[in-house]
């Protein structure tokens, strides 16, 4: 396979990637053999089958079908057949229904798909500690979705001469489903010396499609094969392959929800066992301190939060005397210490009246096998540990386990088991101090409240009938004008208790983004965090304020879904969910009558624009991103300001063709381009040259020729950014491109420069210039300033002229008398 530069960010985050379930598809005995090999053409052809599935299913692919290299189908959970084993009573999934919900799948070309691609280089254990990898693979324990779900190798028999070779593809694909198979971080170091339970490599499902064996000509007895049975699936000929491959990817779908269940077992399991002196521990213990994964700051500092009054009644006045030495500079002791001393004064002040150390503590420290970690664990002297400090571990390993449920729960499709998870890993990791596992289960709310809003499930609807409603300017405006009548004053009624779902989202997610700002080492998720959040607010979070539950969702992130889809229907049991909701009752179209709703919605649309620009904006400046990263994020911000901001239609009227807009930003694109190029110049590929001069090229075209007009003809702010992206092109670009842009750049600075006529060898007054520089030309460039209040006015101060007899400045004062 060519050389590849992965990213340290998936291809195209959002709220939605963390349900998703990976399977990679792969040719098998291609080995040279690209343009004639048949089961290069078996694998094209289902490819383009999987992109016309269309039986009660949703399917997206981010190419057209003939040229897919990843396609999403959503299946709902009815037409899945479930295991004869299978009991509502026994599985950890207590909210599941197979009556509700939906499995999504991804599938990937693993050849040429950048999602597989991230995953082999990050996951390839010969090159662990190669310079060039990226961070993708270090988080997988802490983002389960990055992992692969299932591996499908597709072989025709016309390709093998005998069972030989169909010996060697099963060998083949059993050596891919290793490539792409991720193991836990621990083991990374340990040189996979120990085997988990909960290692990813126990659940990957395995499946090799045979094309070709209804073939008069085929002498292969696929009853030869080596492989478990309903692994090795025959494909009938192409007329028929629709309907079979129905029944294929539906039986797929069930097996890796019963991996993931098997996983969620297996967590839950490890977390019901007591170990050492952590066995007996009651929830409302007060943890003490998480030495293991902490967020170091560059001057070896680290940030403890703030304890409750119970924790400092029970650390004493050593916590305090500990705290009083290191005082916030905003008047809040935020007990900032030394980390080389932490560990030894928070054990000192949390063992007080327990100062005894604990013989042979190695024996006593959970197995490592039992743990889940980051790129940000760090290593701890046993010799130290007290009890207490060991029976922390215990808790925060158990603390880390909710959580990787919670995320295995989501992929299962339980939204709200998700949800009940990840509060409950939330909470007892903020006990334990382990911020960067408490800001992804942050995360994971929010997520799980789309998965609510999206698919719905067992007491999902009655969960959001609950907690969220119209802003509270809408309710307050419906209530004055609807409550004269006895129905209004009912359907109107304001719940304080209730909140928005987009302000509920976007307070969780800066919440966890001010903790991963924190580390370098968080970089790359914390790029990509912020990454969800603009989509959110471009996608989903008009829809949300409206409480249109189930509209927007579809197989793919950036496309529209048409209203009232039977797919909706299919999912939730409800065509339209959002009708049910108490809210809906609210008559929006007599207070868009009054006057009353479209000044309330223009602002809010606004600050909704202004956030979505300010979030890619830190995004994009994200000193922690290595070069091509950083060009992967801007061409991505890029992207969502093309796609636009949806803004739905509070009232529906027959006049208007579409039930939302959307707002795009082309310059504000053109912007987050040129950072894209500027990026990928400085990248050290064989390609980042060709690569660059293609943003440069692109970003003329997404830059308007001509100024803004709003502000009269003031465009100097234009024109240096158009000169800047011309000159970007003339350098990168090809020859007659680099001609043109050179043109065009001369002839924009010749407009650009002021005619002032230097006096070279006289001193000038201050009036003298002002006269000057106020004076407009007689020739006025398209961009000059064209009113007299806009004139630009000079209060120079008089100085001593510093000029030379010949009238030069000298060189040394170039650089001290100038500002």
């Amino acid at each position: 396979m060519a050389s590849f530069t992965s990213s340290s960010l998936p291809q195209n985050p959002t709220l939605r990637s963390s349900a998703l379930n990976t399977v990679i598809v792969v040719p098998l005995l291609s080995e040279n053999k690209v343009d004639y090999n048949h089961s290069i053409r078996s694998f094209k052809t289902l490819f383009r089958s999987l992109g016309d599935i269309n039986l009660e299913r949703e399917t997206h692919s981010n190419k057209d079908k003939s040229g897919a290299k990843d396609i999403t189908l959503i299946i709902p959970n009815a037409n899945l057949t479930p295991p004869g084993e299978w009991r509502y009573d026994d599985t950890p999934l207590q909210s599941h229904d197979w009556s509700v919900g939906c499995q999504r799948i991804n599938f990937a070309d693993g050849l040429q798909s950048i999602n597989a691609k991230d995953r082999l280089k990050a996951f390839d254990k010969k090159k662990k500690n190669a310079s060039n990898a990226s961070h993708f693979g270090e988080f997988v324990d802490l983002i389960p979705s990055r992992g692969t779900a299932a591996i499908i190798g597709v072989l025709s028999v016309k390709d093998c001469q005998n069972e030989d070779d169909l010996h060697r593809a099963e060998v083949e694909l059993k050596r891919w489903k290793e490539r792409f198979t991720p193991i836990l971080y621990a083991q990374k170091y340990w040189e996979e010396a120990f085997d988990s339970p909960m290692a990813p490599k126990h659940f990957v499902e395995k499946r090799l499609f045979v094309f070709d064996s209804f073939d008069e000509d085929n002498v292969i007895d696929l009853s030869k094969s080596k492989m478990r049975s309903g692994e090795l699936v025959a494909f009938p000929p192409t007329e028929n392959m629709d309907l079979h491959l129905n029944v294929v990817v539906n039986d797929l779908a069930v097996s890796i929800f019963m991996n993931l269940e098997k996983r969620i077992r297996v967590l839950d399991e490890m977390n019901d066992e007591k170990f050492g002196v952590a066995a007996g521990k009651k929830d409302d213990d007060k943890p003490g301190i998480g030495d293991v994964a902490n967020l170091v700051s560059p001057d070896g500092t680290f940030d403890i939060p703030t304890a409750s009054e119970s924790e400092k009644d029970e650390t004493g006045e050593e916590a305090n005397q500990m705290n009083d030495q290191n005082p916030s500079p905003h008047g809040q002791n935020k007990g900032k210490i030394n980390w080389r001393n932490m560990a030894a004064n928070a054990v000192k002040a949390l063992n007080k009246n327990h100062n005894t150390l604990v013989d042979d503590a190695h024996e006593s420290l959970p197995p490592i096998e039992n743990e889940l970690q980051t790129i940000i664990d760090t290593t701890f002297d046993e010799t130290r540990l007290t009890a207490k400090d060991i029976a922390n571990i215990f808790r925060r390993n158990e603390a880390r386990r909710f959580k990787h449920s919670a995320d295995l729960a989501l992929m299962a499709g339980s939204a709200m088991d998700a949800y009940d998870r990840f509060a409950r890993a939330a909470e007892l990791l903020k006990r334990a101090y382990d911020p960067l596992w408490y800001a992804a289960s942050l995360e994971g709310i929010a997520t799980s409240f789309v998965a609510m809003a999206d698919t719905g499930g067992h007491g999902a609807d009655q969960y959001l009938e609950k907690n969220f409603q119209y802003p509270k300017q809408v309710m307050y405006a419906a209530t004055s004008v609807l409550g004269s009548s006895e129905e209004g004053k009912e359907t109107s009624k304001v719940d304080r208790s209730k909140t928005t779902m987009p302000a509920a989202i976007c307070a969780l997610l800066e919440e966890s983004s001010s903790i991963l700002s924190r580390n370098v080492k968080l970089a790359s998720i914390y790029s990509e965090l912020l990454l969800k959040m603009a989509w959110y607010i471009s996608e989903l979070e008009g829809l949300h304020l409206r409480c249109l539950w189930g509209v927007g969702f579809s197989g793919g992130d950036d496309h529209d879904d048409a209203e009232g889809h039977a797919m909706t229907a299919a999912i939730s049991g409800e065509q339209y969910r959002w009708k049910m909701t108490s809210v809906s009752k609210i008559d929006l179209e007599e207070l868009q009558k009054r006057g009353k709703l479209d000044p309330i919605l223009c602002t809010y649309t606004t600050e909704q624009c202004l956030r979505f620009s300010d979030i890619m904006h830190r995004c994009v400046s994200n000193g922690g991103l290595d070069a091509f990263s950083r060009a992967c994020v801007a061409a991505r911000c890029a992207k969502l300001c093309l796609f636009g901001v949806k803004v739905p239609s509070w009232v529906f009227t027959t006049s208007k063709k579409k039930s939302s807009e959307r707002l795009r930003l082309p310059r504000k694109a053109a912007f987050f381009t040129v950072i894209a190029a500027e990026s990928m110049s400085q990248c050290k590929l064989p390609d980042a040259r060709i690569s660059s001069a293609g943003y440069w090229a692109a970003a003329t075209h997404l830059y308007a020729n001509n100024g803004n007009k709003s502000g009269g003809n003031n465009s100097y702010a234009w024109a240096n950014l158009r000169v800047s992206i011309l000159h970007g092109l003339s350098v990168y670009g090809g020859s007659i491109a680099s001609e043109k842009a050179l043109e065009r750049m001369i002839l924009l600075l010749g407009e650009c420069a002021l005619k002032i006529k230097p006096t070279v060898g006289k001193s000038q007054s201050n009036e003298e210039v002002n006269s000057v520089v106020s004076a407009k030309p007689s020739s006025a460039p398209e961009f000059a300033p064209d009113s007299p209040d806009k004139i630009i006015k000079l209060d120079l101060p008089r100085k001593q002229d510093t000029r030379t007899k010949n009238g030069n400045i000298p060189a040394r004062k170039l650089f001290t008398s100038q500002n």
